[in-house]
């Protein structure tokens, strides 16, 4: 066992990244709540009236104007933190 975790492994995504980099798998408080302050600043600038986040659901929803820009908005801001809105829930 001590073989398979001694050392880092690395991790092909995108760039090249560590294993031990990051929240780890089963960090159940931390790695949620690092994602949620991540995300904060894209969830407070929306300006919707419908605008309630659990982590990585977001549903948004009031006047059509406000609300396509609002979907630009979290395009945009999720692409500059890594992360992509799957458009088939939409």
């Amino acid at each position: 066992m001590k073989v398979c975790y001694e050392q880092s492994s690395p991790l092909c995504f995108g760039d090249l990244l560590l294993s031990d980099e990051g929240a780890q798998q089963g960090d159940r408080s931390l790695g949620p709540l690092l994602f949620c302050l991540t995300t904060r600043c894209l969830t407070r600038n929306i300006s919707s009236e419908l605008n309630l986040w659990f982590l990585d659901d977001g549903p948004i929803g009031g006047d059509i104007d406000v609300l396509i820009r609002d979907l630009q908005t979290v395009r945009q801001q999720a692409a500059a933190l890594g992360l992509i809105v799957n458009e088939s829930k939409a």
